[in-house]
């Protein structure tokens, strides 16, 4: 079970308690014989305020997968940089597909729905390892199979097939789209798992989130 985890490696913590329920994105600092050490997530420009004996679920990607597992914290770590630690699992979960974070973020995207088709030119309004949310200028019907290139701010860009799910009029001129990827390598849906797990421990470290 060791083998699933690396110094550096992005993490999503959730805490089983009302009073911060959420998922809260980190990093595993160090692994020694016992301990998997994380730094303490930022909440609202503030530490999470995590405590001994604390339970959580922590979630972990890598090259082929996501996991999580349940955890208790075994020790809070005051400091200039704030650590807790949680005994190494006996053994992880896989998470469904349908379990991938979703994220609010606008990326440029563009879709057709017929190869000698124009493009047409929109932007996300959450994305995930299986699907989009996107604003359209027009209505799309269920079961809509698109081309679909997605731009993730220039960091790469993948060029996938989408099946539309759902269509929601959200005005006059805009129409609110949903749909899964449907031809997409489970390497890219990774990767864009990845990306959503660092672009929002980037806002949290610029404290807008």
């Amino acid at each position: 079970m060791k083998k699933l985890f690396s110094v550096n490696q992005l993490v999503e913590v959730e805490p089983l308690n009302e009073d911060w329920a959420g998922s809260y994105k980190t990093r595993l600092e160090d692994i020694n014989e016992d301990l998997l050490i994380f730094g303490v997530p930022y909440v609202n420009g503030g530490l999470l305020p995590l405590r001994v004996n604390d339970e959580i679920v922590i979630r972990v990607c890598n090259k082929t997968a996501m996991f999580k597992f349940n955890a208790k914290v075994k020790t809070v770590i005051r400091g200039d940089l704030p650590l807790f630690a949680v005994d190494i699992p006996a053994e992880c979960v896989k998470v469904q597909r349908r379990e991938f974070v979703r994220i609010d973020v606008s990326i440029p995207l563009r879709y057709r729905d017929k190869p000698e088709a124009e493009f047409i030119k929109a932007h996300s309004l959450d994305v995930s390892g299986g699907g989009v949310r996107f604003a359209a200028d027009k209505n799309l019907a269920i079961g809509t199979k698109l081309e679909m290139v997605l731009d993730f701010l220039g960091d790469f860009s993948i060029t996938t097939r989408v099946e539309v799910l759902r269509s929601v009029e959200a005005d006059a001129r805009q129409y609110h789209i949903s749909a899964r990827f449907y031809e997409l390598e489970h390497s890219l849906a990774d990767k864009i798992l990845q990306w959503t797990f660092k672009y929002q421990l980037s806002l949290r470290r610029k404290g807008l989130i």
